[in-house]
């Protein structure tokens, strides 16, 4: 695992180089349109990277500097911290905003067990549609992009066999007979 320490002015542009996606973690935190990680998820949602943010379910909507991005009310969110591309991780020097800088951590398995632990706890929107959990939904992006099961399984940072089992119960989940249909099913469901 690699960490860096990153100044307050540095945080924006670290989270700007988002690819694919973005995930935002903040706690009770004020999130505004001054906030580095709000304005580097705005920028990023304008470039087309997928960007959801978990705040503290006490705090959903309350925010208008995020109109534009999908905000997830969370049971426990338990610091200021992003998710860049599920590999890694910028967490907030003093927890709770970026104004003492960060440290980045070049670390695929704990980018990827924080997002997942973030979506088991999210709390679903009175009419939100259903959801899928957080590796299925995981395994259907990286399908949509047409990857190889190494290289996807690789990019999540799971094990192939892992990687296939997940496949496998999306195509039953979906009662498909295929990855392609599975894929359009769950497309037709909006869950992509």
């Amino acid at each position: 695992m690699h960490v860096k320490t990153v100044t307050a002015r540095q945080i924006q542009p670290v989270l700007g180089g988002a690819a694919h996606h973005l995930t935002l973690l903040a706690p009770a935190a004020a999130l505004t349109d001054g906030c580095p990680d709000v304005a580097a998820a705005t920028a990023a949602v304008r470039r087309g990277v997928r960007v959801r943010v978990h705040v503290g379910s006490d705090r959903c909507g309350l925010c208008p500097a995020m109109a534009d991005l999908a905000v997830l009310p969370t049971v426990t969110v338990p610091c200021r911290m992003a998710v860049i591309d599920g590999k890694i991780l910028v967490a907030a020097q003093n927890g709770w905003d970026y104004t003492a800088g960060g440290a980045v951590l070049a670390s695929p398995g704990l980018a990827s067990m924080i997002e997942r632990s973030m979506w088991r706890d999210a709390v679903p929107r009175a009419g939100e549609a259903h959801r899928l959990p957080y590796a299925e939904q995981a395994v259907l992006s990286q399908l949509a992009l047409g990857l190889t099961d190494d290289l996807a399984a690789r990019s999540l940072g799971v094990a192939i066999r892992s990687y296939r089992r997940t496949v496998a119960a999306l195509m039953q989940r979906f009662s498909a007979d295929s990855r392609f249909q599975a894929g359009y099913r769950a497309a037709k469901a909006n869950l992509l």
